[in-house]
């Protein structure tokens, strides 16, 4: 056994080391459970290894204490060139998938592409579209340049009867500080025009 004060070799049934003279009873006691933590440390430190791997992050993007998956960005058109020229020079659907880092189902779908003659370009991603069009913009920063004392109420008032645009104070509001907007003493004003 060694000590944990002087790291020096002593009997397993010393109680206290002879090189230091110090009590190794209270040692005795924690020592099972200190062999524990330490192979739970080495452990730790083998999954931290693994998980900080490209391969392993490119799965898992998980981020912060409540692990929120963030969608993984769409294998680019170059990429997937290049995976049929490998699978046109005779390379395997497994191969490619190991050589370029993509799932297998991810090179078979892009050489179902091929064959169908279809572009092999991401695809836009899905989302709901603007509630507010280009020209419902201008309008409400024409209203704001006419009218910067007007409420978030009646703008919302005005969009609606003018475009027959239905949206929340709160978008109004939103789509204003996107326009460079901000609401200072009761009155809109560029932000620029707020700092001094």
């Amino acid at each position: 056994m060694e000590c944990p004060y002087c790291h020096e070799e002593v009997k397993e049934a010393a109680v206290v080391c002879g090189h230091c003279g110090r009590d190794l009873s209270a040692f005795k006691l924690i020592a099972p459970t200190l062999e524990k933590v330490s192979d739970f440390e080495e452990r730790l430190s083998s999954l931290e290894k693994q998980l900080s791997s490209p391969v392993t992050r490119a799965i898992c993007n998980a981020d912060g204490p409540r692990g929120i998956m963030h969608r993984m960005n769409a294998y680019s058109e170059d990429l997937r060139k290049k995976i049929l020229e490998a699978l046109s020079r005779g390379t395997t659907k497994s191969e490619a998938a190991r050589t370029f880092g993509v799932s297998r189902s991810s090179v078979k779908r892009y050489a179902k592409l091929a064959e169908q003659g279809l572009p092999l370009a991401p695809k836009k991603r899905p989302g709901s579209k603007p509630k507010m069009d280009e020209s419902a913009t201008k309008l409400l920063e024409t209203d704001v340049q006419r009218h910067p004392t007007a409420t978030l109420a009646e703008r919302r008032e005005f969009l609606q009867k003018v475009a027959g645009v239905r949206v929340s104070q709160s978008t109004i509001s939103r789509m204003l500080r996107r326009l460079g907007w901000s609401r200072k003493k009761g009155r809109w004003v560029r932000a620029r025009e707020t700092s001094s």
